[in-house]
């Protein structure tokens, strides 16, 4: 297999030959692609964040795509607006999904929570509730992946 001809700043070197270099040209080289690396990660930041935002503003949780599989997490939510829920369900579903703030035995300060898989089932009790969840969204809250597919040869 032939060397691979790097090119940094229009200078043509083999990477394969790292270990013959001079410590400043590897340092140099180093450099040129920590740049590029930081630089590659701010643009796909950037762009995670605009696909986020079209995502967002077309109240979609998935994008459809034949190579990538992109998919928005779920939420975080603001506890103290949730805890309105409690005048909207049934106390004893109220009580399965929260849980209040308090100290375990091992002096543990356990935070309040909701469990949201519970507070979700809810959503099909009507539209008080769903506008109750939906003001407890915190907004740009969820996070993107995004993956290749596989793809199927044949």
């Amino acid at each position: 297999m032939p060397d691979l001809i790097d090119f940094m700043n229009g200078t043509a070197f083999v990477l394969e030959d790292l270990g013959n270099m001079d410590t400043d040209l590897l340092l140099v080289v180093w450099a040129d692609r920590s740049g590029k690396v930081e630089e590659a990660m701010n643009d796909k930041g950037r762009i995670e964040q605009e696909l986020t935002r079209r995502m967002n503003a077309d109240n979609s949780t998935q994008i459809q795509h034949p190579i990538f599989e992109v998919k928005l997490g779920t939420p975080n939510y603001d506890y103290s607006r949730l805890k309105a829920l409690a005048e909207l369900v049934d106390k004893d579903e109220y009580a399965r999904a929260y849980t209040p703030a308090h100290q375990e035995e091992k002096k543990v300060d356990v935070p309040e929570k909701f469990d949201m898989r519970v507070v979700n089932a809810w959503l099909k009790y009507g539209a008080s509730i769903q506008e109750a969840i939906s003001y407890a969204e915190l907004p740009l809250s969820r996070r993107i992946t995004i993956r290749r597919r596989e793809q199927k040869e044949g």
